[in-house]
């Protein structure tokens, strides 16, 4: 959370006033993204699964935010029930 806000200060979406913080900007998902440091934080944390994981992982994102065991499990060709520990392990 430090690194999205020192990342919205960054670029001026966020300034300290005299009498607080400031939004200078909407924040919605487009403006807000993910810093560059996040970025690479999670990529390194990526490449250190199993090959089984990151491809459970890479078919949950093309599921979408929400999405179900089923949806995940056919994109990789397991049992939902699979999927579904596979995924709640990953969760923790």
């Amino acid at each position: 959370m430090a690194t999205v806000v020192a990342d919205l200060i960054h670029r001026g979406i966020l300034r300290q006033e005299p009498t607080g913080w400031a939004r200078t900007a909407p924040l919605d998902i487009a403006t807000v993204g993910v810093p560059e440091t996040l970025r690479q934080l999670l990529k390194q944390q990526f490449e250190r699964l199993a090959p089984a994981e990151q491809t459970l992982i890479e078919a949950a994102s093309v599921a979408g935010v929400d999405f179900t065991a089923a949806a995940v499990a056919a994109g990789v060709g397991m049992t939902a029930e699979d999927a579904d520990s596979r995924c709640a392990m990953l969760a923790r």
